[in-house]
Formats: structure tokens, sequence, C-alpha cells
């Protein structure tokens, strides 16, 4: 135990730490990042979604396919090789929960072609729920 009180008179350097503050930010921060990534691992991808006036929000347990305007395919975030791929990925996810909604952002700049492609490999994948990604106009 540190006697404080030799301190007080003068009599010697106190050069000790106090952590408590510095460990109160760093944990006020760990929890605004929890709160503030799951937006960040969506907005990541250079997508753009086309405007609709009735799009809604509010979607189910999900999985993120995006399409970007080149034609790369990603799930979650992660670049796929080709349409197969998609179609083995997505068919192990429903396998492990079939209710699982999957979410297509396509980028309003995409073939409109690629877009049915991709809507096309996801039902052969076996997705019942499929939804289109807009943004609210």
């Amino acid at each position: 135990m540190i006697d404080y009180n030799k301190y007080r008179e003068g009599e010697g350097l106190f050069s000790g730490i106090n952590i408590v503050p510095f460990t109160d930010v760093v944990l006020v921060l760990l929890i605004i990042f929890m709160i503030a990534a799951p937006g960040l691992l969506s907005s990541g991808l250079n997508v753009t979604l086309p405007g609709s006036a009735s799009a809604d929000p509010k979607v189910p347990a999900k999985v993120t396919v995006s399409l970007d305007r080149a034609g790369v395919i990603y799930l979650e975030g992660r670049a796929l090789g080709d349409a197969q791929a998609l179609i083995g990925e997505i068919a192990a996810l429903i396998e492990k929960r079939p209710d699982l909604g999957v979410v297509l952002n396509a980028d309003a700049a995409a073939r409109h072609g690629q877009v049915v492609e991709v809507l096309d490999t996801l039902r052969k994948s076996g997705a019942a729920k499929i939804y289109v990604g807009t943004v609210k106009k």
C-alpha cells in the first residue's frame, strides 16, 4: 500500500499514473465502435443503390449479396469468383437457416442482364426470400 501522506507534505515526488480515466475513455470508444461497425461493413463497397419511394428498411434475418457496376459479385463484402461460387455459398447458408432472406444490393449503373442473372442464381441456390436493396427517395 502506498503512503500518500508523505507526498501531500512535499517530502517526495509522486510518480504514479491514474489509469481509471484512460480506461473509461477506451471503454466508451469500444462501445461506439461496436455500435457503428455493422453500418461500416455494408458501406465498404462502392455500390450506389437505386432510389425507391416505397423502400422498406425492415428486413428479417438476412445475408447481403452485392453487385457493383463492373459486374463483380460480393457476399457480405467478400468478392466471389463467379455465380457458381455464389450458388454454393448461399445454398450452404440456407441449409443452416431455411428462413434466411437474401438482400441483393445492385449498383444503379449495373447492367440489367447482370442483375437478372444474379437473381436467377439466387433462386437456383434455394433462396425463397429475395429482397432488392434500394434507398428512399
